[in-house]
């Protein structure tokens, strides 16, 4: 909808310049937006928290890896694993 609206909101909106073109200041606040339906948002929402879900068990599976590999490492080249927080010399 706004695509084909795209020549008269910027005809409506921009300021007359010489250099920079710009927008009068609160056209954009202004100017009505339209949403999808409520149920449609809500769609959306919910995918991006399960997604955002995924993400930080991934997060938390590559840090449980990370400490796993470390062991191993540590446990192969014969030396004592670290504390926590402490980095390998």
């Amino acid at each position: 909808m706004l695509k084909t609206r795209s020549s008269s909101i910027i005809e409506d909106g921009i300021k007359p310049g010489v250099t920079v073109q710009s927008f009068y200041n609160g056209f954009f606040r202004d100017y009505p937006l339209p949403l999808p339906p409520l149920a449609t948002q809500q769609a959306i929402v919910a995918e991006i928290e399960a997604e955002q879900a995924l993400v930080a068990a991934n997060r938390e599976l590559i840090a449980r890896f990370e400490k796993k590999i470390q062991a191993t490492l540590a446990r192969v080249w014969g030396e004592d694993e670290p504390a926590l927080g402490e980095k390998r010399r």
